[in-house]
């Protein structure tokens, strides 16, 4: 959906040399979008690429749904991606840093007691 969204339409040759697959993988994941998530995902041939129809969706725009943590969850993930950073610093960069952000945000957000590493440094 990423990719979709940044380039408005995307072909199979594209999803597989960009994300490494087969073409069964695409396609299972294009089934997965479709069947299970209920995403207007379709093949546009004026584009000769996947397109997603937001005019189809409920509110005008597809949108998948949405992850809850719990704050403990949120700092032991952040704390894995800063473990991956600390071996090879961009490895993960452009798939994980707007999570990363969203993760930072919402651990401030959802808590206003100290966190085990503050508790630590007192």
């Amino acid at each position: 959906m990423r990719l979709i969204r940044k380039r408005g339409s995307v072909s199979m040759p594209f999803l597989k040399k960009e994300l490494e697959v087969s073409e069964a993988s695409v396609k299972r994941d294009i089934d997965f979008l479709r069947d299970r998530l209920n995403c207007p995902l379709e093949w546009d041939p004026s584009k000769s690429g996947y397109v997603i129809r937001d005019q189809l969706a409920p509110g005008g725009r597809f949108e998948l749904a949405g992850v809850w943590f719990e704050a403990s969850e949120v700092l032991a993930l952040l704390t894995m991606l800063h473990l991956v950073e600390g071996v090879q610093p961009t490895l993960l960069e452009d798939h994980v840093g707007p999570l990363k952000n969203r993760l930072h945000n919402m651990l401030s957000e959802g808590t206003n007691s100290p966190t085990p590493i503050e508790k630590k440094s007192n």
